[in-house]
C-alpha cells in the first residue's frame, strides 16, 4: 500500500472534494466535511491486496475513492461464501467499529484502489461530534442487527475484459464488438465497449459512429467520477454502448488514470469490453494489468507467433500470478499453415484456449452495415463461437453430460436432433463411454442426422465388422478394430479441433483413478472410455491402462462442475432396477406364452424347440451380458446420485430394449427425441436464465 502526504491544505482539499461525492457525505456542511477529512488518510492499495481478513480486530473506516473492492463472507455452515462489490463513492468497515467486533469478512481489492481511511476512535468521535452522521449510523447498526442489509449489498460483480493484439489484421476488433453484441444479448446485460485507440482506432471506421464524438480524455484524476464521461457514452443500436479514450497529453495517456477511469465505469456497467490498440506503452499495460479477463489474439504466420510470445513473456513479467486470467485464441485466418498445433504453442510458450473459426464475412458485414456479424447471424459458426465465450464469462455456460449405456446410449442422438432443431445453446459436452463416442462425433461437426445415418449401419450388423478376439486374453475383444473405425469417423481431430468443447471420462486400471481426457487425438479418448472392463481390452496411453469412463462417473455431471460450467443438462440412459423387474417380468410372461404355443406342435418340432431352448440355456446369460448387466447395476446408481446435481434430467430408457441390442437403433433415437421433448419448456426456461 502507498500513503499519500501532500501538502496539508492541498491534501484536506482533496480529501474533502472525494467526500463530497460520497451520498452519506453529501449534506453535510463545508466545515463538517474539513473535520472529516482533517483525520483521513488517502491510501492506494495495488489489485488483488488484501486490505482486511476475517477475524482481523477493526482499526477503521474505509470509503472509496476510485477502484473497486470484494467483500467475501461466509453464509453458511459448509463455509459457503457470499461475494459483494462496492464501488467508487461506497465505504465499509463501519460494522466491526460500531459493535467492537472482529471482521466477519475479507475485503481484498479488486483493482487498484484509492481508499480514503478514518481510524476507529477518530470515527467513532466525528459520529459524536456530527449529529446526521451520529443518526445515520445509529439507524444502520439497529437494521443490521435486525438482520436488514444493505439495499447494495449483492450488487452483481462487473468484469473487465481487454482485447489485445500484438499484430494487425488477426480481428481483434472485430472479435470486440461481437464479444459486446454477445454479452448484451445474452446475459440482458449493461455492457460498453472502450476504444482506447481513440480516433485513431478501427472501431469507428467498423461502427460507423462520428469518430468526434464518444471521447473522452482519461488524466491523473483519482476522483470518484471522471468529469464529463456520461455526455460522451454513444448508445449503439446492437444494445451496448461506446465510449472512446483520447489522449490527454503528447507524451500519450497517464497510466495512473486509468483504474479509476474503468472503476467508474464498473458502476454502471455489468460488463466493459476494451478494445486495446496494437502498441504496448505503460498505459496498454495498465489496461492489461487491470482486466479481469484477457483475450490475446494470435494469427497463424511465424512472425505474428513470435510476436505475441514476447507479450506473453511481457505480461508474465508484470502480472505474474494473474496469469490464470489470459485467453489465447488463434485466428487462423485461411492462410497456408505449415505449423500444427503443438508447434505454435511450443513457439508462444502458452497453450492456445481456443480456435476462432475463420470467417472473412464477419469484417466485411460490419464493414458494409456497421452492425455486429453476431447481431444479423446468431447461429453462424463465428456467432456461436463468441456467444459461447459471452456465456463462460457471464457465467452462464451450459453444459451437456452423456452417460454411458452401450447401445442404450443411442437414445443420445435423438436428444441432440432436438438441440439442433431447437437451437439450444451448448457450451460444453462431458460423456462416458457410448456418450463419448456420441458427444465426439457432434463436437467434432458432425451433425445428429450425420451420426444417425452412423447408428444405423451399426443396426446393420456391420457392428460385426468391429470384432477382433484378444490373444493373450486382457478381454473378450482386443478393440484395434475399433479404433481403426473410429479414426475413419474423426479423422485426425483433436481436442482443439471441436466446434464445442469436449471431455471424454476414462479409468486409470491400476491408480483406479478418473481420467478426464481434453487434449489429443478424439479417437483414443473415445476407445479409451469405451474400454469395458472384460470386454474390450484396456487402452494404453503413457504408462496408463485405460478402462471405461462409466465405472467412476456413468453420467458426466461433476466433471462439468469441476468444469465451473453453470448450467448443467443431464443425459441418464441406464435403466431402474424397477425398470428392469418390469422388463423381466414382461420377458417372462412371453416365455410361458411361447412355452404354451410349443406344447401344441407336432413331435419333431418340439422336440426341436426344445433342443433350441436346451442350447439357448447354455449360453445364456453370456458373459458379455454378465460384465454388462454387473457394471450397470453399479453404475445406475452412480449415475443417479451424480444427476441430483443436474438442473434438467432426460432419462429417455424405461425398459424393454437390451443394453447390446445394437439393432434397435431406430427406436432407441426416437425415445431420446420423445423425452427431450418432454423436458423442451424446462429447458428452454434453463438456458434462458
Amino acid at each position: 500500500m502507498r500513503y499519500f502526504w501532500a501538502d496539508k491544505q492541498e491534501g484536506d482539499d482533496e480529501k474533502v472534494a472525494i467526500l463530497k461525492q460520497v451520498p452519506l457525505f453529501s449534506n453535510l456542511s463545508q466545515r463538517e466535511l474539513k473535520d472529516i477529512a482533517t483525520p483521513a488518510r488517502l491510501i492506494e492499495y495495488k489489485k488483488d491486496q488484501v486490505i482486511y481478513q476475517i477475524g482481523d480486530p477493526p482499526h477503521a473506516f474505509f470509503v472509496i475513492a476510485s477502484g473497486r473492492v470484494r467483500i467475501d463472507r461466509p453464509t453458511g455452515p459448509k463455509g459457503e461464501m457470499t461475494t459483494t462489490m462496492l464501488h467508487g463513492g461506497e465505504f465499509f468497515g463501519e460494522l466491526s467499529i460500531l459493535t467492537g467486533n472482529p471482521h466477519s469478512a475479507t475485503v481484498t481489492a479488486k483493482n487498484d484502489c484509492l481508499l480514503l481511511e478514518i481510524g476507529g476512535e477518530d470515527f467513532g468521535r466525528l459520529t459524536k461530534e456530527i449529529s446526521a452522521l451520529g443518526l445515520y449510523f445509529s439507524r444502520f447498526l439497529i437494521q443490521r442487527l435486525r438482520g436488514v442489509q444493505k439495499g447494495d449489498e449483492y450488487v452483481r460483480e462487473s468484469k473487465l475484459i481487454a482485447v489485445y493484439s500484438a499484430a494487425r489484421e488477426v480481428g481483434k476488433t472485430v472479435l470486440s464488438i461481437n464479444l459486446a453484441a454477445a454479452l448484451a444479448r445474452e446475459g440482458a446485460s449493461q455492457v460498453i465497449l472502450v476504444d482506447m485507440g481513440g480516433t485513431k482506432g478501427e472501431l469507428g471506421h467498423l461502427l460507423k459512429y462520428p469518430t468526434d464524438k464518444g471521447l473522452v480524455q482519461v488524466g491523473r484524476d483519482r476522483a470518484i467520477h471522471p468529469v464529463g464521461i456520461q455526455e460522451h457514452i454513444i448508445k449503439h443500436d446492437a444494445g451496448f454502448h461506446i465510449v472512446s479514450v483520447v489522449e490527454p497529453e503528447k507524451d500519450g495517456i497517464d497510466p495512473r488514470g486509468i483504474a479509476p477511469f474503468f472503476s467508474s465505469l464498473a458502476r454502471q456497467y455489468d460488463y466493459i469490453v476494451i478494445d486495446l490498440p496494437n502498441q504496448f506503452d505503460a498505459a496498454i499495460l495498465e489496461a492489461l494489468h487491470q482486466a479481469d479477463i484477457l483475450f490475446l489474439l494470435t494469427g497463424p504466420r511465424r512472425e505474428t507467433l513470435r510476436a505475441t510470445a514476447e507479450i506473453c513473456g511481457k505480461l508474465k513479467a508484470t502480472i505474474g500470478t494473474q496469469m490464470d486470467k489470459l485467453r489465447l485464441l488463434l485466428n487462423p485466418m485461411k492462410l497456408s499453415d505449415p505449423l500444427d498445433l503443438p508447434a505454435k504453442e511450443e513457439l508462444l510458450g502458452h497453450p492456445i484456449s481456443l480456435t476462432l473459426p475463420s470467417t472473412p464475412i464477419v469484417k466485411s458485414y460490419t464493414e458494409s452495415t456497421g452492425m455486429p456479424y453476431l447481431v444479423a447471424s446468431p447461429r453462424a459458426e463465428y456467432s456461436r463461437v463468441v456467444r459461447r465465450i459471452a456465456r463462460e464469462i457471464s457465467e452462464s455456460m451450459v453444459g451437456l453430460a452423456l452417460g454411458s449405456g452401450a447401445a442404450l446410449g443411442f437414445a443420445h442422438i435423438g436428444v441432440l436432433k432436438v438441440f439442433e432443431r431447437e437451437d439450444i445453446p451448448v457450451d460444453l459436452v462431458a460423456g462416458s463411454s457410448m456418450g463419448a463416442l456420441i458427444g465426439a462425433l457432434w463436437t467434432a461437426g458432425k451433425t445428429a442426422d450425420e451420426i444417425e445415418g452412423l447408428a444405423l449401419d451399426m443396426a446393420r450388423w456391420r457392428i460385426l465388422k468391429l470384432v477382433d478376439f484378444d490373444f493373450p486374453a486382457r478381454a473378450i475383444l482386443k478393440g484395434n478394430r475399433l479404433l481403426r473405425y473410429l479414426k475413419t469417423q474423426l479423422k485426425k481431430k483433436t481436442f482443439q479441433d471441436t466446434l464445442i468443447p469436449l471431455k471424454v471420462t476414462a479409468v486409470n486400471l491400476y491408480t483406479r483413478q478418473q481420467v478426464v481426457i481434453d487434449e489429443g487425438p478424439l479417437y483414443e479418448a473415445v476407445r479409451a472410455s469405451c474400454s469395458i472392463p472384460g470386454l474390450l481390452a484396456p487402452f494404453r496411453k503413457g504408462d496408463m491402462y485405460l478402462t471405461d469412463g462409466g465405472l467412476l462417473e456413468p453420467c458426466p455431471v461433476r466433471t462439468l462442475m469441476r468444469a465451473k460450467v453453470h448450467k448443467i443438462i443431464a443425459v441418464n440412459v441406464l435403466p431402474s432396477p424397477e425398470d428392469m423387474v418390469d422388463h423381466h417380468r414382461k420377458h417372462r410372461d412371453l416365455e410361458r406364452v411361447e412355452q404354451e404355443r410349443a406344447s401344441q406342435l407336432p413331435p419333431m418340432a418340439k422336440f426341436r424347440w426344445r433342443a433350441q431352448q436346451f442350447l439357448k440355456r447354455m449360453v445364456t446369460p453370456s458373459i458379455a451380458e454378465v460384465i454388462l448387466n454387473s457394471m450397470q447395476t453399479m453404475e445406475y446408481h452412480l449415475a443417479l446420485q451424480a444427476c441430483e446435481d443436474a438442473d434438467v434430467l432426460i432419462q429417455p430408457i424405461h425398459s424393454g430394449i437390451h443394453v447390446l441390442n445394437f439393432n434397435e437403433a431406430p427406436q432407441l433415437i426416437a425415445r431420446g427425441e420423445e423425452e427431450t421433448l418432454k423436458k423442451l419448456d424446462e429447458i428452454k426456461q434453463l438456458v434462458k436464465k
